[in-house]
């Protein structure tokens, strides 16, 4: 029953769907499968993994997330498999690690990356 609910198309307009994702506690993005640079990051992402303003090219996963294998990464998804990695983050003096999750999905003919 899950999955026929996961492929039905989801209603609202896409601005709908980018409030919807704003406003999750969990951190979300979508990136470019060829390139891992960010088409679109929710705000807690953005917490998380700030750009690194002195990094030239600060809008890829590979500048934002620590200890992300690019090649790993790219060898699991070409394997049709997720990449599960963990990472840690400062909110304020406390320390936190998240596990990370990277899963290429297609959308419009596009390879895109959820993480």
């Amino acid at each position: 029953m899950s999955a026929k609910i996961l492929s039905m198309p989801p209603k609202g307009t896409p601005a709908d769907i980018k409030a919807c994702l704003q406003s999750l506690k969990t951190g979300v993005a979508v990136a470019e499968a060829h390139d891992w640079s960010i088409l679109f990051e929710n705000a807690r992402f953005f917490h998380w993994f700030p750009p690194q303003a002195q990094l030239e090219d600060d809008n890829g996963l590979s500048s934002r997330l620590s200890d992300f294998d690019e090649d790993r990464a790219r060898k699991r998804l070409d394997q049709g498999r997720p990449f599960l990695f963990e990472a840690e983050v400062r909110d304020g003096a406390r320390r936190s690690t998240l596990n990370i999750e990277l899963r290429q999905e297609t959308l419009s003919g596009q390879p895109l990356l959820l993480v």
